[in-house]
């Protein structure tokens, strides 16, 4: 890990609770999802986690507090091809979705991986899709 990464990962880290992350780079918060699996650390988020904060969904040690909304979008980095074209970033895509369970991987492929727009999804879905947990208290 680069000193870099390893010093996003802490900041990312910081507060044991996040209220209203709205994400940021996927390289760095993949980062701190393996620092904190290293250090067996807790993570608790509270209201609206988007973007690359969803991939702490997984994250075993993860909670969310009831109520939370969860926004998923397509990755921005985009490749522009030989005619013009242009596309999302496989890679970045890969990343993001190999920290999501196989149910919110399907609804993500289904519902947000091409959208530009964030498509909002309360977590208690994924609760009881069973990938991801309320916090106990």
């Amino acid at each position: 890990m680069t000193r870099l990464a390893a010093l996003l990962a802490c900041l990312l880290l910081a507060a044991p609770a996040r209220a209203d992350d709205r994400g940021g780079n996927v390289a760095a918060y993949a980062a701190a999802i393996r620092w904190a699996d290293l250090r067996d650390r807790e993570k608790r988020i509270e209201g609206y986690c988007a973007s690359a904060c969803t991939m702490w969904a997984s994250y075993e040690r993860t909670c969310f507090e009831p109520g939370t909304v969860l926004g998923f979008h397509g990755a921005r980095l985009r490749l522009i091809d030989e005619d013009g074209s242009s596309r999302m970033s496989a890679a970045m895509e890969a990343l993001m979705v190999r920290h999501y369970g196989p149910r919110t991987k399907a609804w993500f492929r289904e519902h947000a991986a091409d959208s530009t727009r964030i498509v909002r999804l309360p977590v208690e879905r994924l609760v009881r899709w069973g990938e991801a947990r309320l916090c106990r208290d």
